[in-house]
């Protein structure tokens, strides 16, 4: 509603399979407390490769000091990103969980708190309730 941007990355399976139905995992990264991402900038330090998996699709939104993740700004992105991936891929819906480390831990408990019914199960990593 403010006309913020979110950056997001979808990691997809090299081998996908339209044909299958497969679970969705959002993961909510921690240090929030730095810049807004610019075009180009890995949203997962290290990078993606080592998110790539057969048997799932990954969801990376962003969160900056300006957008905590736990933000009413942020309350409509991940339900909008689950939405678009629904559009383009063939995801299961029953199998949609949440993770998140550190700062993305806490907002996995925001989320899961505000928005019960759109995750199968959420799993936060050192988040605070």
């Amino acid at each position: 509603p403010d006309g913020t941007t979110y950056p997001y990355v979808f990691v997809i399976p090299e081998d996908y399979d339209p044909e299958t139905r497969y679970p969705v995992e959002f993961a909510l990264h921690g240090g929030v407390g730095r810049p807004k991402p610019e075009p180009g900038d890995e949203l997962w330090r290290g990078g993606y490769d080592n998110l790539v998996r057969s048997d799932r699709i990954t969801v990376l939104p962003s969160a900056w000091r300006e957008a905590y993740w736990w933000h009413d700004s942020q309350a409509d992105t991940l339900p909008a990103l689950l939405d678009l991936l629904k559009a383009s891929y063939n995801i299961n819906e029953n199998r949609v969980v949440l993770t998140g480390v550190s700062d993305g831990g806490t907002g996995a408990y925001f989320f899961a708190f505000k928005q019960p019914t759109e995750w199968a199960a959420f799993l936060p990593y050192i988040g605070h309730p």
